[in-house]
């Protein structure tokens, strides 16, 4: 069984990430079941990039499996995940914590980045 923490919006830092973590939150509870789909559905109706609404709701607390994320994001992570802290293109606190959860799954999983239904998913609310 795979863990997945839902962002919290009262943990944005701004009133960007709040709007963007209530309307995925609303997005997913509603309509779509696929987190993919949420974030894409959540970037349409934002008019945001795909990536900047992933990122804004990993930094408010979403954490999940790789293939739950766009595609290019997820390779942005990965490619970066050895840049020192100190750089300015470094990874942050909440994108290395994701990450932390994601070489079990990208060595069973290479190159998989559609949601597939193996197991079942635990959501769990950040606090």
């Amino acid at each position: 069984m795979r863990h997945f923490y839902l962002p919290n919006p009262d943990s944005a830092k701004n009133d960007t990430e709040r709007f963007c973590c209530t309307l995925f939150l609303k997005i997913l509870n509603g309509r779509e079941r696929n987190t993919l789909s949420a974030i894409l559905t959540t970037a349409d109706e934002a008019g945001l990039s795909p990536e900047l609404i992933a990122r804004t709701l990993v930094e408010a607390g979403l954490r999940a499996p790789m293939e739950y994320f766009p595609p290019v994001f997820s390779q942005l992570l990965q490619d970066r995940r050895h840049i020192p802290l100190w750089s300015v293109a470094a990874l942050s606190k909440a994108q290395h914590a994701l990450l932390a959860l994601w070489p079990a799954e990208a060595s069973e999983e290479k190159t998989s980045f559609m949601p597939q239904r193996r197991g079942h998913l635990t959501l769990v609310y950040a606090a």
